[in-house]
């Protein structure tokens, strides 16, 4: 029946074009530490936006310094500055829209997400900020995500007339099925996150509209840009989904061609400055986002639910510091069939999210494979460490599951090989 249709190309010229931009948040941090700006002490120490938004008012001086040193220019902090830094010279885009995805958790309630839109407010009184949760209130009337589009769209409508800029906040809703023209800037102010729902609020701000040349500004607002991975999960993902696509081709040539497809700019002290792709990659495999990617992506539904328990349990002498954060694919099939509580479809998912951490473990540990063999390559030492029972078992204690376990991960593909060739020279 497809045979009957023609691909339209020429749609693939409406989608604006994208670039990536990782702005340094350290000097304004250090300044309103100085500024004595920071009730939370934790925070003061080792900020992070999961503990600002956990407690908005403890962090309230630093938010507003915050935006106003990214919005407004102000504080003297150049390498956070978004219009100097996406060359916006002279205010061009006077009235913009922009989107800021906050961390989205069960700790992070209405509440604080209201908290947050307020004193964004504050930072920003020429601006309108728009506040998307259950139970706030937008142009007098609460918002879900069937009608969050429509309702933000009348917003627009009245700023513009106003020559308002708009500042759209959200955590957990919008994140799909919300398509905007007018959002040409989007801000990630949060750590980590689901490779998924990262690709997906990155997606808000490529909604074609009636400029041809629109450009859809991504900006990750980071305390530590080296540490920072949200734009490598994206773009491993798709280096991924190609490889899927195209067994036969090397993930390393394949990430290569995505990454010259993609412009990112890191902040400096006058104008952003081109990432080198060479190094941008580099910087990928120090910050072991591979590893992360392959175990938050890995495809758990061919495993059945003894299989994940046991992946789950186990006790992994090698663990990531901080844990894959992932909502599984496949999940109803290998949810219980009949949940009779949702204490039993959070303890489905808990298990699912270790699972991926001892995945991700393995993935960072594979010369534990390649040494207890004595084989470069990781075929051969699978096949041989088959007939090595003594192997097998030391494998099992480093791992914390039963070598038929670790060795089905890579027989059904779960553990792809070509994906291993970006962090391992021979696999």
């Amino acid at each position: 029946m497809l045979k009957h249709f023609v691909v339209d190309t020429t749609r693939d010229t409406l989608v604006p074009d994208m670039r990536l931009y990782q702005l340094d948040l350290s000097e304004p941090v250090m300044q309103s530490v100085a500024a004595g700006e920071f009730d939370d002490e934790d925070m003061k120490l080792l900020p992070s936006w999961s503990k600002f938004a956990a407690h908005p008012q403890k962090a309230k001086g630093f938010f507003v310094r915050m935006l106003e040193t990214v919005f407004l220019g102000k504080h003297g902090v150049d390498k956070a500055n978004t219009d100097l830094q996406t060359q916006n010279w002279f205010g061009r885009e006077k009235q913009k829209t922009a989107m800021m995805f906050v961390p989205g958790s069960t700790k992070v309630q209405d509440g604080q997400l209201a908290a947050i839109g307020v004193i964004a407010q504050s930072a920003l009184p020429a601006w309108r900020v728009i506040v998307l949760g259950g139970n706030i209130l937008v142009g007098g009337q609460k918002v879900r995500n069937a009608n969050a589009e429509q309702k933000v769209l009348e917003q627009i409508e009245q700023a513009v007339k106003l020559n308002q800029s708009v500042l759209i906040i959200s955590s957990l809703m919008a994140q799909r099925s919300f398509s905007i023209p007018q959002i040409t800037e989007l801000y990630l102010a949060y750590d980590s996150g689901e490779v998924g729902a990262t690709i997906q609020k990155m997606s808000r701000v490529l909604t074609p509209g009636r400029d041809p040349n629109k450009v859809g500004k991504i900006i990750s607002l980071s305390f530590d840009p080296n540490r920072d991975d949200k734009f490598d999960s994206m773009l491993l993902e798709t280096t991924f989904n190609i490889t899927k696509q195209n067994p036969k081709r090397s993930a390393a040539e394949v990430l290569s061609e995505v990454l010259s497809t993609v412009d990112i700019w890191k902040g400096s002290a006058h104008s952003s400055v081109q990432v080198n792709k060479d190094a941008y990659l580099s910087q990928v495999l120090a910050r072991k986002s591979v590893s992360r990617v392959i175990g938050s992506t890995a495809d758990l539904s061919q495993l059945d639910r003894d299989c994940i328990r046991e992946l789950a349990t186990g006790v992994v002498a090698y663990q990531r510091a901080n844990p894959v954060a992932a909502v599984p694919k496949g999940k109803t099939k290998i949810m219980p069939k009949k949940a009779k509580s949702t204490k039993d479809k959070d303890t489905a998912l808990n298990e699912m999210r270790k699972a991926r951490e001892r995945i991700t473990a393995i993935v960072e540990n594979i010369d534990v494979i390649r040494d207890g063999s004595g084989c470069l390559l990781l075929q051969d030492a699978l096949e041989a460490i088959e007939h090595d029972p003594d192997t097998q078992e030391s494998i099992a204690e480093e791992f914390g599951v039963r070598w038929e376990t670790v060795q089905r991960l890579f027989d059904q593909g779960i553990i792809k090989r070509q994906w291993l060739e970006l962090i391992y020279d021979k696999v």
